[in-house]
């Protein structure tokens, strides 16, 4: 519980850092430098987030009594790793065309799409690899079934990011659209 409390004192001081360095960089007006530290922080959260999954993960294996939920973490593992690289791989596209000043472009779009969507799968995975080992408990030892419907605030905040993009895809989208026809009118 220690360690959880540490993590999260440290995630918010990150978060108050970064707020200030940002608010201290809008001040400043510059462009070239915003856009710089968003790439860098961006970067930095993405591996502190899969961290923070990774030591998660081993605390769970190291108080587990038993080994039959193992196969159940790894797969979850595989695939939490393969969404959040494809999430770093989609936001260095989104950083490179911003400091290209390709905005109002279609492959925006589509990685926004990919990215919302990276983040609900991230929420499905929790979903079921929490049921999943529900049922293998269940399994194992039947006479202690105890039906509980709990989720962590990681799988809410998945799912609340996922369709914030997902909203904000299809809002870039129709600005692409009016982007358009204003290049034709003019």
């Amino acid at each position: 519980m220690v360690v959880v409390f540490l993590l999260f004192t440290i995630l918010i001081l990150i978060i108050i850092s970064f707020i200030v360095k940002l608010v201290n960089l809008l001040k400043e007006n510059n462009y070239e430098k915003t856009l710089s530290f968003l790439h860098k922080f961006s970067v930095f959260f993405l591996v502190l987030l899969f961290l923070t999954y990774i030591i998660s993960l081993i605390v769970i294996i190291t108080n587990l009594n038993t080994y039959d939920y193992m196969f159940i973490l790894l797969i979850e593992i595989v695939f939490r790793f393969y969404f959040f690289y494809l999430i770093y791989i989609e936001s260095k596209t989104l950083f490179e065309n911003l400091h290209h000043e390709a905005i109002f472009i279609s492959q925006n779009v589509k990685s926004i799409k990919k990215i919302a969507l990276s983040f609900l799968y991230l929420a499905l995975i929790e979903i079921i690899g929490g049921l999943a080992i529900a049922l293998l408990s269940i399994l194992v030892n039947p006479s202690s079934f105890n039906f509980t419907l709990e989720t962590n605030f990681i799988v809410v905040l998945f799912i609340i990011v996922g369709l914030i993009m997902l909203i904000t895809s299809m809002i870039l989208e129709k600005a692409i659209e009016i982007y358009e026809e204003n290049k034709l009118t003019i």
